[in-house]
């Protein structure tokens, strides 16, 4: 048995093996990572490597900022399509 841990389960194979769905983590929220490698976690995770958890924190901000701004974007559209469906209700109809 290989020494490695799916992200996703926890599983003892690689997260690209793995036959469990993608699930959100309970301690963070984002998608596909088991909570014992969750960035926020950092006790959990302490047998992986520095270097590979360096890695994974890396990504883990990186999809936080994307989600985070995405968030952002949506609900700016959403506030504008508010304001255009206010602005049509005002208009008087002839």
């Amino acid at each position: 048995m290989r020494n490695a841990s799916c992200f996703r389960c926890g599983g003892q194979y690689l997260d690209h093996e793995c036959e469990q769905p993608a699930k959100k983590c309970l301690r963070c929220g984002l998608d596909v990572h088991h909570i014992a490698f969750c960035a926020h976690n950092r006790q959990a995770i302490c047998d992986l490597s520095n270097e590979r958890w360096l890695r994974h924190m890396h990504r883990a901000r990186r999809n936080a900022f994307i989600a985070r701004r995405l968030k952002e974007e949506s609900e700016a559209l959403l506030e504008r399509h508010m304001e255009l469906l206010d602005l049509n209700s005002t208009d008087p109809v002839d």
